[in-house]
């Protein structure tokens, strides 16, 4: 079994316990359902020991998306 990686583009680690974590997406296109699929399994593989909490940001070119 091939074991995947991932990228997070930006983390920020806040001292109240909390992981934000950032995708950057340049885009052509609008957001669609497959691109945040992608980024919402993300977290579960992000190292977090101690249990922190997680928060999730899309930063993208394009301001509506596809649901």
């Amino acid at each position: 079994m091939e074991k995947r990686g991932y990228q997070i583009d930006l983390v920020y680690d806040r001292d109240d316990k909390v992981y934000t974590l950032c995708e950057v997406k340049y885009l052509q296109s609008k957001v669609t359902p497959k691109i945040i699929e992608e980024f919402e399994k993300k977290p579960a593989l992000f190292p977090n020991p101690e249990n922190s909490t997680i928060h999730k940001v899309l930063i993208t070119t394009k301001e509506r998306m596809i649901l």
